[in-house]
């Protein structure tokens, strides 16, 4: 029974993973703002300073990520294009440190 039971569950993971995949544009877009560089390396995913130089204002912005869940004071992302094959997921603490912005 537990060898059947792990071979479901690998289905049902495969197969949500394939819905991802086929519906990653349908995905929430989002944004993170961050006091510090996050360093995501992941195609499409964009970085840029905002605020002035040298201001104690100067933060980040992270692009090309979408939703995958929050659970469990984590936020799991993808990347624009997401695949089975190339696909990286991004997980950040859910927590004051970040800022969101989610849109369709």
């Amino acid at each position: 029974a537990f060898w059947m039971l792990e071979e479901y569950a690998s289905a049902v993971g495969r197969g949500y993973a394939q819905q991802v995949a086929d519906h990653v544009g349908g995905l929430p877009r989002t944004v993170v703002l961050s006091r510090t560089p996050l360093g995501i390396q992941a195609p499409g995913v964009r970085e840029e300073r905002i605020g002035a130089a040298g201001s104690p204002e100067v933060r980040y912005r992270t692009t090309g990520l979408r939703l995958l869940a929050r659970s469990g004071g984590k936020v799991l992302l993808v990347h624009d294009g997401w695949s089975l094959r190339t696909g990286t997921v991004i997980v950040l603490s859910d927590d004051d440190q970040l800022g969101w912005e989610f849109s369709r």
